[in-house]
Formats: C-alpha cells, sequence, structure tokens
C-alpha cells in the first residue's frame, strides 16, 4: 500500500479482536487512483488498530473516513494452506 503524509481510508467491519490483547481489527479501502479503463481503483486492507490507534479505534463506526499517518504493512504465511496474506 502506498502511505502518503496523509493517506484516506475507509473502515469496515471495526470489532475488538479476539486474539489479540489492546487490538482492534477492521477493513480499511484505500483510494489508488484512475485505472486504465478511467475508473476508480481502490485497495482493501486487513488492518490492526494498536497502541494510540486502538483508544482512538473505539469510537470508529461502519463506513467512517480516517487519515492514516503512519502504517506498517506484514506478510504472514499460512503453511497448511500454502498461501502468503499481506
Amino acid at each position: 500500500m502506498k502511505i502518503y503524509e496523509k493517506q484516506e481510508a475507509r473502515v469496515f467491519e471495526i470489532k475488538e479482536s479476539e486474539n489479540r490483547k489492546n487490538t482492534y481489527r477492521a477493513n480499511i479501502s484505500t483510494y489508488e487512483g484512475k485505472g486504465q479503463d478511467d475508473k476508480n481503483k481502490y485497495s482493501s486492507w486487513n488492518a490492526y488498530f494498536v497502541g494510540d490507534a486502538y483508544k482512538k479505534a473505539k469510537s470508529l463506526k461502519d463506513k467512517d473516513k480516517i487519515i492514516l499517518t503512519m502504517a506498517k504493512i506484514e506478510n504472514s504465511y499460512n503453511k497448511e494452506k500454502e498461501k502468503l496474506y499481506i
């Protein structure tokens, strides 16, 4: 994901994580620009809100717009499924 100084994103399906302490999990959608067919292009991401973001995420609702100022992208590999997730 391209993270600019102020990347806008929409939040969907936010809920407190059952597996991680002090963490909210959500799907976020970011605008990536125009595609080759001149239509808007979006990307969807699994997001975890931790630290200061955890406290702020408590008040988020479905379809809220947020500004990303710092984000880290992680890959995780599922051995059983032999699948890589971002």
